[in-house]
């Protein structure tokens, strides 16, 4: 059986404006008693880690209205056609979102990113480092600029692994091993 659960603030509200756009899930396959990770490969998770960090998000984007780089956006030199098969990774020193306690990075992964790990410590020679979050979103440059005045573009928010993204880890981890 498969199960899943979310934060209870993502729960209460899924809305990217309260945060913690987060969910743990255990994959049972009956006939493959491999765990997931032996099959899909893994990386470290930490948690209440300082921010304002370099940090690597990685996802496979799509190309659609919410795409920063999408043709009638941008010039035509930086237009990027993404088809969602093809993993984009970008780096950049976050943010603290005082808010939304979210890793700000200056970036602009469109839809079809969203769960891609935000990894701190990552080593491109072996495809390891600590998961300290998730990619929930893109925004807006005008009003991240607006209201936080950080970097002119287009940026991106990941959820931030604390105490409630642990409770929801903690909570899987313990189910898994039932």
């Amino acid at each position: 059986m498969t199960r899943q659960w979310i934060t209870t603030t993502w729960s209460q509200s899924a809305d990217w404006l309260l945060g913690r756009d987060m969910a743990a899930v255990v994959v049972a396959n009956p006939d493959d008693p491999r765990p997931i990770a032996e099959v899909t490969g893994s990386q470290e998770v930490a948690f209440d880690q300082p921010q304002g960090r370099t940090h690597h998000v990685f996802g496979y984007p799509t190309i659609n209205e919410r795409n920063y780089y999408r043709p009638g956006n941008v010039p035509a030199t930086l237009q990027r056609t993404f088809d969602g098969r093809s993993l984009m990774v970008t780096q950049g020193t976050t943010h603290n979102d005082p808010v939304y306690y979210n890793d700000v990075m200056a970036g602009a992964q469109s839809p079809g990113c969203s769960g891609g790990a935000l990894l701190q410590n990552f080593d491109s020679a072996t495809g390891e480092g600590v998961q300290v979050g998730v990619f929930s979103r893109y925004d807006d440059p005008a009003q991240i600029i607006g209201i936080l005045g950080w970097v002119q573009g287009p940026n991106m928010s990941s959820t931030h692994f604390g105490t409630e993204e642990q409770a929801v880890y903690d909570a899987a981890q313990a189910a898994n091993t039932a």
